[in-house]
Formats: structure tokens, sequence, C-alpha cells
């Protein structure tokens, strides 16, 4: 009360409810397709969580997101990751889906990568089956958080063996 008038309630504060970032490629499920010798695609591994289903990948992981491609003729690619300047360091890794679904299926890594340019990961891989659907993982190196663009391209000649 002011001068014995009674005062009105006071007025609430507005409720803030927090806005969380969904990383919409956190999972094998729900890997974002990329065209092999399309335009690089823009991959993000901020908010991202980790996947415990990545058998055999060396680096910790921890901020996983996921993309697929359909294996081109001669089956053999290039996958190259190029973060956007002031980003931190990343480790990327190709693997293969096995079973029935990606929800019940194992993956088995069959080529990993951390630094090949600089702190950008880079693949080189031959002997993938025309046509089959093979997945990448792109994952922030020690909890780091990154954000780039992934290109997959045909490879132009057969890697040394």
């Amino acid at each position: 009360t002011v001068d014995g008038t009674p005062s009105s309630p006071p007025t609430p504060a507005p409720t803030f409810y927090p806005t969380t970032f969904q990383c919409p490629n956190d999972s094998v499920c729900t890997a974002k397709s990329i065209t092999v010798d399309g335009a690089s695609e823009m991959m993000s591994t901020e908010e991202c969580n980790p996947d415990d289903n990545i058998y055999g990948f060396p680096g910790t992981v921890e901020n996983t997101a996921w993309f697929s491609f359909s294996a081109p003729p001669g089956g053999c690619v290039t996958l190259d990751f190029d973060y956007v300047a002031g980003q931190l360091d990343s480790q990327m890794g190709l693997l293969d889906l096995t079973g029935d679904s990606c929800e019940t299926g194992s993956l088995d890594l069959l080529a990993y990568n951390d630094d090949s340019t600089g702190l950008d990961p880079y693949l080189l891989y031959s002997g993938l089956i025309s046509g089959r659907t093979y997945y990448g993982v792109l994952d922030g190196y020690r909890a780091d958080q990154t954000n780039g663009t992934v290109a997959i391209k045909t490879c132009d000649t057969e890697p040394p063996k």
C-alpha cells in the first residue's frame, strides 16, 4: 500500500522458455543425403549428441552429424570437409550399414581421417558397391563443435594400393 491506498498486484515477469537447437542430422537414421559430384552441403555438429554405435572410430566421439550418399559407378569417392573460418578441429568417418534398418543394423567403419588438410578431414576410398548407400559421420574433435561444407566427388584416379 502507498499512503494507505492498496496497490495493484505486481505484473508478473514474462516467462522465457529455453530454446534448444536440435541437430537435424544427429543419427544415422536422420543422415543428410548428399549427391556425389553435386554441390557442397553445409553441415554442423553444433548441439549434436555423440553416437555410441561407431565401433572402431579411433577419436573421441562427442558431437556427431551424419550424411549419406549413393556410391557412384567405379566405387571410388573423395569426401572433403572444409570448415568455416574460425572453427575448430574436426574428424570424419566413412561407414557401411549392415542389417535390416538404421535402427537395428550395425555400422562398419571403412575409413577415418583427422587433419588431412590442416584441421580439415579428407578421405579417398575405393571399393564401394555402385548404387549402395554409405554413411559419413562428421565430429568435432575432442568435443569441438564445427561448421562447414561436405563435398563428395567421384575419384579421378584409383588410389595407391
